[in-house]
């Protein structure tokens, strides 16, 4: 597996996918699973803060993704996605990589098995865009709930100090 590095995309590339839902009240956005405070300090974050987050992000994929996949063979599922020419990135662990070739196939019928996947049995009988949706809201879940753990900490700290 791989993992990211400092000198990564984390330092450079937001992790925003371009369908931002914060602009619609959610405290958790729908696309890029960043709160809304770290999509708009985002510039102001220095790297390091920076691979937090993305490491953050990855662990969550990484849970999401294996609930559904197997990944049978990680070079294969790269190969794969450089032939059809899908952009993902490759500094993330190789489970996080499912979700970019969802994203780009999730209207058509593709064998799992020629990407070096499988799928839990439980999930065989799902499409490919429905398989991604259930990705999506298991790590949405994933997000809101570190999300509320933080805002709980933040609320005892601060209550903690007010006495």
């Amino acid at each position: 597996m791989q993992k990211m590095t400092t000198a990564s995309i984390k330092s450079t590339h937001t992790p925003c996918i371009g369908i931002c839902s914060t602009v619609f009240g959610d405290q958790i956005c729908r696309g890029c699973k960043r709160s809304m405070h770290e999509i708009t300090l985002w510039n102001q974050y220095n790297d390091d803060e920076k691979d937090l987050i993305w490491q953050r992000l990855e662990s969550q994929m990484v849970l999401a993704v294996r609930q559904i996949f197997i990944l049978v063979d990680p070079s294969r599922l790269a190969q794969q996605l450089l032939t059809l020419k899908i952009t993902f990135p490759q500094q993330l662990d190789a489970h996080c990589w499912v979700i970019y070739l969802l994203r780009a196939t999730k209207n058509q019928s593709i064998p799992m098995h020629q990407f070096g996947l499988t799928i839990r049995a439980e999930y065989q009988i799902f499409r490919p865009s429905e398989l991604y949706d259930f990705i999506q809201d298991k790590w949405l879940t994933l997000a809101l709930a570190q999300y509320d753990i933080q805002t709980n900490r933040a609320l005892q700290q601060y209550q903690a100090n007010q006495k």
